[in-house]
């Protein structure tokens, strides 16, 4: 038997981000031959991929990315099972890549995409060793690719929309702006729309290249951000058939046991429309995250059998 030393279970590690222990084992397997650990490694992860292949993966965050010159820009939904996942710098890292990837080389979907050559293997290969690495179901799930005469720019928001700040913003800037007859600077801003200065800067900064929000129009009662469709608004079809899905899913969720039903009503929000993290619903039911990972993953399992389209309405 080779002898395994730790600079080289180091280097392992370093050239494939794994654990100590696989690294060593690998080793071991590969009799120290480094190159055919590094392989066999390889033959495991993508295993391991195809193995957490079926399992859901509702989590999960959106990479973006703007050429320099604001003209072209993609964004990349790619999920994950757990919320703690998709706050992994080296998942959301890869998803970062992944709008680049999309923006120079213009796939034409996911499955183009998921070819394309991206650290010295494919897209992938890549993803089949980050769920090696994270011990997570990762999935590609959908991108855009934009392409724009004027600049682009992005702006994530939480809780709100850009839209939605951008008119407080404004509006706040044009009250201000009438009652101290002058222009208000950013922190008198932030204090009338309750958004920090920080935030208000950058909307500002979004928004300054394109026509003002508060210009007036008309008989100038009313300006154009009066006018901005909300696409928040439900529409009347969308109502009639949210009430058909939700009595689908009230059916639907009778054929699961009392705490199944629990978990993912508190998990997506069905009673208070508050959605929580695996976190909270763990402590509200006095269990782990992970047992309340696999009580969702086991419950949309059954729902996907006996009402398949319910599984995308719950994540909506």
């Amino acid at each position: 038997m080779a002898d395994i030393s730790a600079s080289m279970v180091m280097e392992l590690r370093q050239r494939t981000g794994l654990g100590m222990m696989e690294c060593k084992r690998a080793l071991t397997e590969a009799e120290g031959d480094l190159t055919k650990a590094e392989e066999l490694l390889r033959i495991k992860s993508g295993a391991k991929a195809s193995k957490a292949a079926g399992r859901v993966a509702a989590e999960g965050v959106v990479g973006a990315y703007i050429t320099p010159d604001g003209k072209s820009g993609a964004m990349v939904e790619v999920n994950c099972e757990t919320d703690f996942v998709s706050r992994n710098e080296d998942f959301i890292a890869f998803a970062r890549k992944l709008a680049q990837l999309i923006v120079d080389r213009k796939p034409a979907d996911v499955a183009a995409l998921s070819a394309l050559p991206q650290d010295g293997g494919t897209v992938e290969s890549v993803r089949q060793a980050l769920v090696q690495k994270l011990g997570e179901n990762i999935s590609l799930r959908r991108f855009a690719r934009v392409d724009a005469q004027g600049r682009l720019a992005s702006y994530s928001g939480q809780g709100t929309t850009y839209k939605q700040e951008v008119r407080r913003v404004t509006r706040a800037r044009r009250t201000l702006g009438q009652k101290l007859n002058r222009d208000p600077n950013v922190e008198e801003i932030a204090v009338e729309a309750g958004i920090t200065p920080e935030k208000v800067t950058t909307l500002l900064e979004l928004v300054q290249e394109h026509v003002s929000l508060d210009t007036p129009i008309g008989d100038g009662e009313s300006v154009i951000s009066d006018v901005i469709e909300d696409e928040n608004a439900i529409a009347p079809e969308a109502i009639n058939s949210d009430r058909s899905r939700s009595a689908e899913l009230a059916r639907a969720m009778l054929r699961l046991n009392p705490r199944q039903q629990r978990v993912l009503t508190e998990r997506f929000g069905l009673k208070d429309g508050k959605p929580k993290t695996l976190e909270e619903v763990g402590v509200i039911l006095g269990i782990t995250r992970e047992r309340v990972r696999q009580l969702e993953t086991r419950a949309l399992r059954e729902l996907r059998t006996v009402a398949p389209s319910l599984e995308l309405y719950l994540r909506t």
